[in-house]
């Protein structure tokens, strides 16, 4: 179930409920609005304590990924996908099983890698 209005989505997890907010460009802040859930929710009753988390993601400012080497060797990004990270991750992943395994990518790369 997603709310775009509130940009939050709630799925099952097994026996759980995850529920998520949007990827912000909100630099290096992690504080969670704990608020959204409940105004979503507002009659749900919870079992047990909830875990927070939140994250840093880095995006790169046009949320194009970055994809390929880097100088350390055996170091491979698939990182900066913005907003669509978990939509493009699987497209990605094979792009950089291709280029780690030395095969053409059946995509064209040109901006998507370190320096370009």
């Amino acid at each position: 179930m997603q709310d775009a209005s509130r940009k939050i989505t709630l799925k099952p997890f097994g026996d759980r409920l995850r529920i998520a907010g949007t990827a912000e460009l909100a630099g290096r802040d992690t504080r969670i609005n704990r608020r959204q859930a409940g105004a979503l929710l507002p009659d749900a009753t919870w079992k047990g304590d909830p875990e927070y988390w939140s994250g840093l993601r880095p995006m790169t400012a046009n949320g194009l990924p970055i994809l390929g080497p880097t100088h350390v060797d055996g170091l491979w990004l698939n990182t900066g996908h913005g907003s669509f990270g978990f939509t493009l991750a699987c497209g990605s992943g094979h792009v950089l099983a291709d280029l780690i395994a030395g095969r053409p990518p059946a995509r064209d790369l040109t901006g998507l890698g370190l320096g370009t």
